[in-house]
């Protein structure tokens, strides 16, 4: 009896009592990136690029990762491009991302002496960050951090908890996050 009893009482704590179905996971699909591109044209029209390569994906072999080196005494106009080089073939996720400009935000943080400017926005004026302007204050070294965000496509009225893009730098999905060494000299 005892065992019975027993067997009875853990089958209906597992039964659920609502029988409502689970609502279903939501699968979300954010870029496969390896490789990224920062080419800095400055006002005098010199071309700086720099790469950060990460032949193998996440983990594994460590990415390599140009420095940035900006002169103090110039502006320069960014564009970054965002690459998929794991298969056969370089798949360009830029014109992805810049199609998909609702739903992903770049931001740039830094403690060193310089303004980074996003230049682009979303469709609803939101920044986006695909081009930037870089303008060094004083001579100094520090690091920048490149983070692509990514924001799930909702009716925020249907799914009011689900993070919308508002223009700040947080999304809890993150297709990438990059650290460069940053010099002005």
């Amino acid at each position: 009896m005892w065992l019975f009893s027993t067997a009875t009482f853990f089958f209906l704590l597992s039964c659920d009592k609502n029988n409502e179905p689970e609502a279903p996971i939501r699968e979300i699909e954010t870029e496969v990136i390896s490789k990224v591109v920062l080419t800095f044209v400055s006002e005098s029209k010199d071309t700086i690029i720099v790469e950060h390569n990460d032949i193998d994906g996440v983990g594994g072999i460590d990415p390599v990762i140009d420095d940035i080196l900006l002169s103090k005494d110039e502006t320069y106009t960014c564009n970054i491009a965002f690459y998929n080089a794991l298969g056969a073939d370089e798949i360009n996720l830029t014109p992805e991302i810049s199609t998909e400009k609702n739903h992903h935000l770049l931001c740039y943080e830094t403690i060193v002496p310089i303004n980074i400017n996003r230049l682009d926005n979303d469709n609803n004026g939101l920044p986006l960050g695909l081009r930037t302007q870089w303008e060094p204050q004083n001579v100094g070294q520090g690091k920048v951090i490149i983070t692509l965000y990514h924001y799930r496509n909702v009716d925020p009225l249907a799914e009011p908890d689900v993070e919308q893009k508002n223009g700040d730098c947080y999304s809890s999905l993150t297709d990438i996050q990059l650290t460069f060494n940053l010099s002005m000299i």
